[in-house]
């Protein structure tokens, strides 16, 4: 499951595609050279699977 893979991680970045043929945009803006555009995906990328995770949990308790 990536949303608790990611949370676990910690020599870099998780990100999860769903179809190889998306994985490499996602590996280019990882080995990116600019450090500020790689950072900013990063960022991005966590700041979605922060929500995800937020949402799956609020799912949870909806079950309760």
């Amino acid at each position: 499951m990536a949303l608790l893979v990611c949370v676990c991680a910690r020599a870099g970045p998780v990100v999860h595609v769903l179809d190889a043929s998306r994985s490499v945009p996602v590996c280019q803006a990882l080995v990116d050279k600019n450090t500020a555009q790689r950072q900013e995906f990063v960022d991005e990328v966590r700041e979605q699977y922060a929500e995800l995770r937020d949402e799956f949990f609020a799912s949870l308790e909806d079950r309760k």
